[in-house]
């Protein structure tokens, strides 16, 4: 199995720095949340620290994907949290219909910022509904 990007800390010395997986996927689905599951296990063999996990859905988020969203986590209130004890320090899940309240804000957050750009799909910046904002 090989994910879209795996993240480690640079400097490992003290084992406290979480590993990060990112994913970019077309359809979340309940195969595709094994498969993560599958990764982070892989990722835990290697890494003493429980990873953190970055998923966004370009194209749709499946119904039972959806009834699995936790409340808010109030760090990071543009993503939807998934439940993932024992497996992931935490799992967030960032699509269109989550970001949207989110492009109205002056600059717009970083990680929605490249979340909108994946799904939009388009080819440049300058393409960009929001090119203007100093953060795209």
């Amino acid at each position: 199995m090989k994910s879209d990007v795996a993240y480690k800390p640079f400097l490992y010395n003290d084992g406290n720095l979480p590993p990060v997986l990112i994913e970019i996927q077309h359809t979340v689905d309940l195969k595709f949340y094994q498969q993560v599951i599958q990764y982070c296990l892989q990722m835990i063999k290697r890494y003493p620290v429980l990873p953190i996990v970055v998923i966004i859905s370009i194209n749709s988020t499946m119904q039972d994907i959806l009834e699995m969203v936790g409340k808010e986590d109030l760090e990071v209130p543009f993503a939807a949290s998934l439940p993932c004890a024992g497996w992931a320090d935490c799992f967030y899940l960032l699509n269109g219909g989550i970001i949207c309240t989110y492009l109205d804000c002056n600059p717009i957050e970083p990680t929605v910022a490249l979340a909108h750009f994946f799904i939009e799909q388009k080819l440049s910046l300058i393409s960009m509904e929001r090119r203007e904002d100093p953060t795209i």
